[in-house]
């Protein structure tokens, strides 16, 4: 402990752009204005850009290894050598390759570790593979988490000893002020926004979206779709655009770091993934006050009901979704009332604070036991691995 508060590590594999690490740093700002925690963060390989880590609160520490992100004893090493020297008490693993860190240092250090699932597609095959991690994990983690039931119901399966100890726990979002909200009806403007936010890679199916968008602009010429974010399928999503003729009401904003002040002049979010844990950028639309067209998969049904904040459709369907898009558009009360219960929703249920709250409960739970952790007295005197960066 460090003046008396526990010291808790978020670990991840890098800090770049990506709806984990935004909930690792989110979650570790959150507990440091909270005044819980000694609040830290480490990642384990190289980050590339600034965008996420320029987010990180001046009192939250961070440390990046600089390694390899798959395992390695010498980043172990590393690793355990970190959490003894900053005397941390408990890991929070965020992901596979994480987890197997943490529960390297738990030996190492004897530290208590947490555990969480971000998404709700099979990543778990080196858990499966491996039986002596996979008993470890069994007896080493105090609560492993998913955020929707999908992602729990796969870490009961891969650890049934533990399943016990599987939760779900939905994760959380700033919301915006009152100038963050939508307060002119979208009838009233010259265009009409469709706006997502994400990494351009596979399983965001972006390409059906600008499918569905192109349906949508045959009939509402001045619609536009602005795509938020960057990433390995961008070249082809601008050809796709182009060969719709629909290039010059698709907007490519590249990644950004305050995606809310992009989001205050859309209508509409829209997430058309095959596959999702809980849309980190979902809940932040809804924290911005939009309404919701998503593909129901994964923990998205759980934030998003149809009908109440917004609609869902099947994934890779492009005419469902161009469908659904449509019916936003024709019908601006609908869409604002939609707008409004989305926030409504953000503050009742999903606050970043109450995220930060109920994973407090979790850390004070694995740390009744502390008395019984011995740490080593020479700790302050072991050499300093990987650079130390602060925002």
């Amino acid at each position: 402990m460090t003046n008396g508060k526990p010291v808790v590590l978020q670990l991840c594999l890098t800090l770049d752009t990506g709806g984990l690490e935004r909930v690792v740093v989110n979650l570790a700002n959150e507990l440091a204005r909270m005044n819980a925690v000694e609040s830290h963060i480490c990642s384990l390989g190289n980050t590339k850009g600034d965008v996420i880590p320029s987010c990180i609160h001046a009192d939250v520490r961070w440390t990046e290894l600089g390694g390899r992100t798959y395992f390695t004893a010498w980043n172990a090493l590393k690793l355990a050598r970190l959490v003894r020297r900053e005397g941390v008490d408990l890991i929070h693993a965020h992901g596979t390759q994480p987890l197997v860190y943490a529960l390297t240092a738990s030996l190492l250090g004897h530290v208590r570790v947490v555990a969480t699932k971000h998404n709700s597609y099979e990543d778990l095959d080196f858990f499966k593979r491996r039986r002596v991690f996979n008993k470890l994990a069994e007896r080493r983690v105090s609560t492993f988490t998913g955020v929707a039931d999908q992602a729990t119901e796969m870490l009961q399966q891969v650890f049934p000893n533990a399943a016990a100890r599987c939760t779900t726990l939905v994760n959380g979002t700033e919301l915006q002020d009152k100038q963050g909200i939508r307060a002119e009806s979208p009838a009233h403007r010259d265009s009409f926004v469709f706006a997502t936010v994400c990494r351009l890679a596979p399983e965001k199916d972006i390409a059906t979206l600008v499918k569905a968008f192109a349906r949508v602009h045959a009939v509402h010429e001045k619609a536009e779709l602005w795509i938020i974010g960057d990433g390995a399928e961008r070249d082809m999503l601008v050809q796709l655009s182009a060969e719709l003729g629909i290039k010059n009401n698709v907007r490519f904003w590249g990644f950004r770091g305050r995606v809310e002040q992009i989001l205050n002049g859309a209508d509409v979010y829209v997430n058309s993934s095959w596959t999702e844990g809980i849309s980190v950028s979902i809940l932040e639309a809804m924290g911005a006050g939009l309404p919701i067209v998503a593909t129901a998969v994964g923990g998205t049904p759980t934030i998003v009901k149809e009908g109440q904040n917004g609609l869902l459709v099947a994934p890779r369907n492009p005419a469902a979704l161009g469908e659904a898009l449509a019916s936003m558009l024709q019908n601006a009360a609908r869409c604002v009332q939609m707008g409004e219960n989305s926030r409504a929703q953000v503050q009742h249920h999903w606050s970043l604070r109450r995220m930060a709250e109920r994973y407090l409960e979790l850390y004070n739970h694995a740390l009744k036991g502390e008395d019984r952790v011995k740490r080593s007295s020479s700790q302050s005197s072991l050499p300093r691995s990987g650079a130390i960066r602060r925002t």
